[in-house]
């Protein structure tokens, strides 16, 4: 989990470098083929997803949705593993006021997590 959140930490940087303006945006990623809306028409001519499908599906879809999902499971190791993942991005995450009052609701549960016999409620680690 710990290598795992070094390379999330690593990709989210360059995600939120791509993010910052649609003029990077456009600049860097919009004429690649992995930006392509459809992978079924690989023509130089596909559609790409533009700034705005790209900061709402990816940005914000793809690394919010799997994180917020282990930090809701009743699993210990998914938790603890979605938490050391989270102490590996704090540089880059959460990068909207929004995720972070939602992260910062879900603490306080996963705190009584580690008082019931596991490591969630320790320091350190």
């Amino acid at each position: 989990a710990q290598n795992l959140g070094r390379f999330l930490n690593e990709s989210l940087k360059l995600l939120g470098h791509w993010k910052s303006g649609e003029e990077v945006y456009r600049n860097e990623c919009a004429k690649l083929p992995g930006f392509s809306t459809s992978f079924i028409n690989q023509q130089a001519n596909a559609k790409k997803a533009s700034y705005e499908d790209f900061v709402k599906a990816v940005v914000f879809k793809w690394y919010c949705k799997a994180l917020m999902a282990c930090l809701d499971s009743k699993e210990y190791m998914e938790v603890r593993n979605a938490l050391h993942v989270l102490t590996r991005i704090i540089e880059v995450f959460p990068g909207m006021r929004k995720l972070c009052e939602h992260l910062e609701r879900k603490a306080p549960e996963k705190g009584e997590m580690g008082r019931s016999g596991g490591d969630l409620g320790k320091d350190g680690e």
